[in-house]
């Protein structure tokens, strides 16, 4: 069964029309989350046909909550930099189709759209989404210059969150704008691929520490230099150090040394 949601532009109504459908809702007009309002949750599998209308976060969030879960958003515009959070949905199949996402540079809003995305990638391949972002984000530089620029970015803009045995895709990490050590390091060397930084420099991950949960951490090498986007988002560049976190190894991308579930 469908359920069109009309005559209404807050997330309170979405909610309670999402809750409603039973498999498919159709959105017909656009939505703004409205301060005091609830973030949008959604904790069943439906597919939500947007039409080419928006959603707008205003700083609130899009939240997952189903294990296992299929997900699909279809033409919609997501504006404000969406936020999509998982919680315990990190084997939830999500699928974008024809969807638009508003992402923020340092300086400006980019609109990056593509065809189809399935929110089941591995580490080692970049989707459209993470190629044209990164794009944008170098404009003209080239090689160390633009991995530098986009050590800058990933750091200022991705968050870092505490997550145990949790990994996801970079798309994910980019639709979240969060993500463990691990999560914002694969996305720091997906898009230094994407813009060619790879061609002439050697990219790698560097694992410090044990396989304890909180006595690792993981950054990006490239060439010799240490680059860590998490705990050095100001200058990440060269300012990464192993220290006296005792064992540690390097490997080349795009291999991330330890077993991951997405």
């Amino acid at each position: 069964m469908a359920t069109d949601i009309n005559e209404t532009d807050n997330f309170t109504q979405l909610n309670t029309l999402l809750d409603d459908a039973d498999d498919n809702a159709n959105l017909t007009t656009d939505y703004e989350y409205i301060d005091g309002e609830d973030n949008l949750t959604i904790s069943k599998s439906i597919t939500i046909n947007g039409n080419g209308h928006s959603i707008k976060n205003n700083n609130a969030s899009i939240i997952l909550t189903e294990n296992n879960s299929n997900i699909i958003f279809e033409e919609i515009d997501f504006l404000d930099r969406p936020s999509i959070i998982l919680n315990n949905t990190q084997f939830s199949n999500i699928t974008f189709i024809n969807c638009k996402f508003e992402v923020m540079n340092s300086t400006q809003n980019y609109t990056i759209s593509f065809d189809r995305y399935v929110g089941n990638m591995t580490s080692g391949e970049i989707s459209p989404f993470v190629k044209l972002l990164a794009k944008l984000i170098v404009g003209n530089a080239k090689g160390i210059e633009a991995a530098k620029i986009l050590a800058k970015w990933v750091g200022k803009n991705i968050e870092h969150e505490t997550a145990e045995g949790f990994y996801q895709t970079a798309d994910m990490t980019l639709i979240r704008k969060r993500g463990n050590c691990c999560s914002q390091t694969d996305l720091f060397l997906q898009m230094c691929v994407a813009v060619g930084v790879n061609n002439g420099h050697k990219l790698g991950y560097v694992h410090v520490g044990t396989m304890i949960f909180g006595k690792r951490h993981f950054f990006a090498m490239v060439d010799n230099v240490l680059v860590d986007v998490d705990v050095h988002e100001n200058s990440p560049w060269g300012h990464a150090k192993i220290g006296k976190r005792g064992f540690y190894r390097i490997t080349e991308y795009p291999y991330l040394p330890i077993p991951r579930d997405y």
